[in-house]
């Protein structure tokens, strides 16, 4: 694949195209989530070597790494091999983000947004906070309010399952 085209070193912001949502490192957490599709993370794309690259937030510095279960966390500040992503594009130029360490596709899974909100719930309860307190809790973590782009940031469709 030739990554000429590929916006390495910028911001840019990566949209899955099927879901209509966007890759977030939400504050707070070190999980990788695809949420709202009018929030935006700034995440940069670094070139490792020939198709293999790294994502990293703009806003921590952590890479984006791919664990044996199958779930993403934005873990280290370091590049491993949890980190490394393959690129490849389909005949519509979609770009798929393959994770070295596993061999899957890069995808949202918008049933485990809903199993972290209900289980933050839970703890947040057993915890003592009130609905309010709950309430504004889970809002800021899951339903972040919109984040100004700069005109320097790039929207990157892929193609997420």
């Amino acid at each position: 694949m030739d990554m000429s085209d590929i916006p390495f070193d910028v911001p840019v912001i990566l949209h899955s195209i099927r879901k209509h949502k966007n890759l977030q490192n939400a504050v707070g957490t070190k999980e990788a989530r695809c949420l709202e599709d009018n929030v935006y993370e700034q995440l940069v794309l670094r070139h490792v070597d020939d198709n293999t690259v790294v994502i990293q937030s703009a806003r921590n510095n952590r890479y984006l790494q791919d664990r044996t279960n199958g779930h993403c966390v934005f873990g280290s500040i370091r590049i491993r091999d949890q980190s490394l992503f393959t690129i490849e594009a389909n005949s519509t130029s979609s770009l798929f983000f393959m994770p070295c360490f596993t061999g899957n596709v890069l995808q949202c899974d918008n049933e485990l947004v809903v199993k972290d909100r209900q289980r933050l719930i839970l703890e947040l309860a057993k915890g003592g906070k009130t609905p309010d307190e709950i309430e504004q809790i889970v809002t800021r973590l899951f339903d972040s309010p919109t984040v100004g782009v700069p005109s320097s940031a790039y929207a990157i469709s892929v193609a997420f399952n």
